[in-house]
């Protein structure tokens, strides 16, 4: 692969690999691994169809748009309305999780359950609010530099972490089914996939070789998939039933003092990472697409998910699985709308086409219904 191939695939890798990866094995051990890892396929099966709608749709026009404005120019204001709504779910709804899970890994590093007569997890979780969003608010550009190398060392310390504990796997954890919770893993799983705002960024950096998105595509969301499978069977293997919602926690309490600390400083700079990143990218989407003052943009970005935090919302699986099914259905189904349109009234004549006519129609049935089960679930229907 050439340079520009390896930085397009790094950019799909670092954007989707994130905080996602600590609540899989906690979903899988619910539903159990072989149902988990079925669905793991399954729809990851489905967000590479829609990256690959998307990759085709940048390439019906004549420049690369960022998602809303290319939900602009193919759907009109409504649809740009609607990408901004999925944005503001997925970033709010991501950084509402990270603040619980960076307390909660920060707080079992530290070993106790308080710290100046407060309650460890909150305490660190206000401390890590107020770093982390000091750098969304002066825009630290160095922070978004720094995403490869952190996709990078996320992808070490995850194979470390499944090295470490491949001889501890006890093999009768992994035979445990239960169909009642077979679609728990949902959310999650399409939490962590969720890649689709950097595809237009792929188009840019691969403008000269054009047919090369297709692969570039592929490789860079099997890439997760994989890892993701892996980290979820090895951890799932040592604490079964026992794994804990970020899965580091229970993890390195049983593979012993080290392994806590690596395994939560992993979970804390993967959450603290994606954090800056996703606060910086939709501070500047509302600075830009709404005119809307810098200072506006900030307190809007980082002060509701933490009024969110606040008011009590503290379980880390059910904010990232409630993100990812909503934002995801709102992503995948404006694509799909986007993708039939393209094929309508594309600018240009892409480099590579889906020849699926009814690929729209699937990804629309498959996030409805992962939305309906979600506000079942949630309303406590099921």
């Amino acid at each position: 692969m050439n340079r520009n191939m390896i930085g397009a695939v790094a950019t799909l890798v670092g954007a989707i690999i994130g905080a996602g990866v600590l609540g899989l094995p906690y979903v899988f051990a619910k539903s159990g691994i072989l149902l988990g890892l079925c669905s793991l396929v399954l729809i990851g099966s489905v967000v590479i169809l829609m990256n690959m709608m998307l990759g085709e749709v940048t390439l019906r026009t004549k420049r690369s748009h960022m998602l809303p404005w290319l939900a602009e120019l193919l759907l009109g204001k409504s649809g740009k309305v609607l990408m901004f709504l999925g944005l503001f779910v997925g970033v709010w709804g991501a950084m509402v999780a990270y603040l619980i899970g960076v307390g909660e890994s920060i707080a079992a590093i530290y070993g106790s359950t308080l710290i100046f007569g407060i309650n460890a997890n909150l305490f660190f979780s206000l401390a890590f609010f107020i770093t982390a969003s000091a750098l969304v608010y002066f825009g630290l550009r160095a922070v978004t530099r720094g995403e490869m190398i952190m996709a990078t060392a996320t992808v070490v310390i995850i194979l470390a972490l499944c090295a470490w504990g491949l001889f501890r796997l006890d093999f009768s954890n992994l035979t445990t089914i239960s169909w009642k919770n077979i679609f728990v893993p949902y959310g999650v799983i399409l939490f962590a996939m969720l890649g689709a705002p950097t595809v237009p960024e792929i188009r840019r950096i691969l403008e000269k070789d054009k047919r090369a998105i297709k692969k570039a595509l592929l490789i860079g969301t099997l890439i997760p998939l994989t890892l993701y499978a892996l980290f979820a069977i090895v951890t799932v293997g040592i604490t079964g039933l026992a794994t804990t919602e970020i899965a580091t926690i229970g993890l390195g309490n049983s593979l012993g003092i080290a392994a806590v600390f690596l395994g939560n400083l992993f979970a804390v700079f993967a959450m603290a990472s994606s954090y800056v990143i996703l606060g910086l990218a939709l501070k500047d989407s509302i600075t830009d697409g709404l005119r809307m003052r810098h200072w506006l943009a900030f307190l809007l970005t980082v002060f509701v998910p933490l009024i969110i935090f606040l008011l009590g919302v503290k379980s880390f699986i059910n904010v990232i699985g409630m993100t990812g099914a909503l934002a995801g259905a709102l992503f995948g189904i404006l694509i799909a709308l986007m993708w039939r349109e393209a094929k309508r009234n594309g600018q240009r004549k892409p480099e590579f086409s889906i020849r699926f006519p009814g690929a729209s129609y699937l990804l629309i049935a498959v996030f409805s219904l992962g939305v309906v089960y979600t506000i079942l679930n949630v309303v406590g229907v099921l």
